[in-house]
């Protein structure tokens, strides 16, 4: 199959907006890209000595190798094999795969898919292809069920697509209307997490409290459901209450932490309309919405009570979206 010389792509972080956990269990969640935060891939035609095969580096996991020398189910493996099948090449080329990220690791941002659709779409362009959103999509969502068991979809569908969604198990993607520019400030706790572990341990306790647990998925469904709504109005103080709602529940699940707590706490004293964690729990990142022109103030309030590092990001009206 004939090669470009070299090829890249990126692809963005995610952080959720409502229903992390509940979205698993057939609820919707509204998530959006981060786009300060990227993960990149380049690959690069490798010289006439270079052994035959696809070599890796990824010097923010210590990784350089030969692809054959992975194991079936590390990630970059299942990516390159999966891409590999998509574009219907027989083998890998002979190649330098570089990968790098700024995307914090265990943190509730979407780490994983994002380097997963950058690696993919990189190397379909080196092999003359282009993957649609939903193909690269696909292929990223099977190298989320390696790494965290029974992911929802949610991170590789905002992530592909790169726009605000409004998603649902099973139900095609909707961008999510806003009615003007909202502001949001997310803050590291500095305590790691496992998506994987948050959730295993939501699944076991909603096998043992099922009903318990399935009312407070149901009312996060709900939650989401009135938080587009508010995002369309542009209603900043219907989508502060909302997300302080959803923290609670997802206090209710066991996913939330102290740290996490104290930076919730910590973001609406300082004057925003509402906060919760963002992601899997357990540590990570808690998202708070801010009026346009506080953010420095509540981002110092954040710094304060503990957290690692601050994030501003913002979310626009999308042309797609009407």
């Amino acid at each position: 199959m004939a090669t470009l010389e070299s090829t890249r792509a990126s692809a963005p972080g995610k952080f959720i907006l409502f229903g992390e956990h509940a979205v698993v269990y057939g609820e919707p969640a509204l998530a959006a890209p981060l786009q300060s935060l990227r993960a990149r891939a380049r690959v690069s035609r490798a010289a006439a000595e270079t052994p035959i095969g696809l070599f890796l580096t990824a010097d923010e996991i210590s990784l350089r190798t030969h692809y054959a020398n992975l194991k079936p189910t590390h990630p970059l493996a299942a990516i390159v094999r999966g891409t590999l099948q998509a574009v219907g090449s027989s083998g890998a080329p002979r190649a330098h795969l570089q990968v790098s990220s700024n995307i914090p690791i265990a943190a509730g941002l979407g780490s994983s898919a994002a380097t997963a659709a950058a690696v993919a779409q990189a190397l379909a362009r080196f092999l003359q292809h282009e993957l649609s959103p939903e193909r690269l999509s696909e292929l990223v969502f099977e190298v989320e069920k390696l790494q965290h068991g029974t992911p929802s979809g949610i991170d590789n569908t905002v992530i592909a697509h790169e726009q605000p969604v409004f998603f649902s198990k099973g139900a095609s993607t909707e961008v999510l209307k806003l009615a003007r520019p909202l502001s949001f400030v997310l803050a590291d706790s500095g305590q790691r997490s496992s998506t994987r572990d948050a959730v295993v341990r939501v699944r076991q306790r909603y096998n043992s409290r099922r009903s318990a647990y399935q009312s407070s998925f149901t009312e996060m469904g709900n939650i989401a459901r009135a938080a587009r709504t508010a995002l369309a109005r542009g209603d900043s103080s219907r989508l502060g209450e909302l997300m302080c709602r959803n923290h609670a529940r997802l206090q209710e699940i066991g996913v939330s932490c102290p740290p996490l707590d104290r930076l919730v706490e910590a973001a609406i004293r300082a004057g925003a309309p509402g906060a919760k964690l963002s992601g899997a729990g357990l540590g990570g990142h808690i998202i708070a919405h801010v009026h346009r022109g506080d953010g420095d103030r509540v981002g110092s309030a954040l710094a304060a009570a503990g957290a690692r590092s601050v994030i501003m990001t913002e979310l626009t009206p999308s042309a797609n979206a009407a």
